[in-house]
């Protein structure tokens, strides 16, 4: 678990709840950083709130527009070296619009996997490929970076998820709820590499949603079942085994945390 930024966000607070949750629960508790820390500023942090990881937000650069930013303003390599050392993983949020399609995040993530060949790095969401166009320009270029690990939350296309089985293998995807966000009523489909989420009610709208009509709106289910769902119907397709699911929705996520 770890704090959501939003605002002007309270680092330390964040930080500070998600340690006691986590203390309180028996759970694993991330420390999001800043990018302006130092090593020895990140390394006490970790010993001293007990944390089991690292996650740095794009959100924290300043000074440069969201196009502009690239991994390492926000995960300084001083932070990679860190994390390899000790071994704790990193969850990465791709920064800018193309996300995994984009050719300077698929450049500093190769940079990333040949200076840091033993870091542990789970890029969150699939890299925000949530259409098959944006897997299809990311995941293969990717394959050959045993170091990286993806998590599929907040995911649920089939096509997609059968992509990286085939691409990267069961043993580097992570199951995440991404819950709270995922705690609604939705479905999704793809218009090209623009994804619409289905909802039953909405007080917005955007290019990412669109209401139901009163006729299908009844069927719409919680959105992280249609998550669990496309995945088993990729697993399926693809012929993995029982333990293949079980990495992937538990002990993939067990070895990153205790390695």
């Amino acid at each position: 678990m770890f704090g959501m930024l939003s605002g002007e966000p309270d680092v330390d607070a964040v930080n500070a709840y998600a340690a006691a949750g986590a203390a309180q629960h028996g759970a694993y508790a991330f420390l999001v950083t800043r990018p302006e820390w130092p090593g020895t500023e990140l390394e006490r942090r970790l010993r001293e709130g007990g944390f089991r990881g690292l996650k740095p937000y794009p959100t924290m650069v300043t000074g440069k527009a969201e196009g502009d930013v690239s991994i390492f303003d926000f995960l300084p390599r001083e932070h990679m070296d860190v994390a390899q050392t000790v071994g704790l993983p990193i969850i990465l949020h791709l920064p800018r619009p193309g996300r995994l399609a984009d050719p300077r995040n698929l450049a500093e993530l190769h940079e990333i996997c040949a200076t840091f060949p033993n870091l542990k790095l789970v890029v969150a969401h699939i890299g925000r490929a949530y259409c098959l166009p944006n897997a299809e320009k990311g995941l293969p270029q990717l394959r050959d970076c045993p170091g990286l690990y993806y998590d599929f939350a907040a995911a649920a296309n089939e096509q997609v998820f059968e992509l990286a089985l085939r691409e990267v293998g069961p043993r580097r995807l992570i199951f995440g709820s991404d819950i709270p966000y995922v705690a609604f009523r939705a479905r999704r489909y793809c218009e090209g590499d623009n994804y619409v989420n289905v909802v039953r009610f909405a007080s917005f709208s955007d290019a990412h949603l669109r209401v139901a009509s009163p006729q299908e709106r009844d069927s719409i289910t919680f959105y992280v079942y249609e998550q669990i769902a496309a995945m088993r119907r990729a697993a399926e397709r693809v012929g993995l085994s029982r333990t293949d699911v079980e990495d992937m929705f538990r002990n993939n996520a067990l070895r990153l945390l205790h390695a």
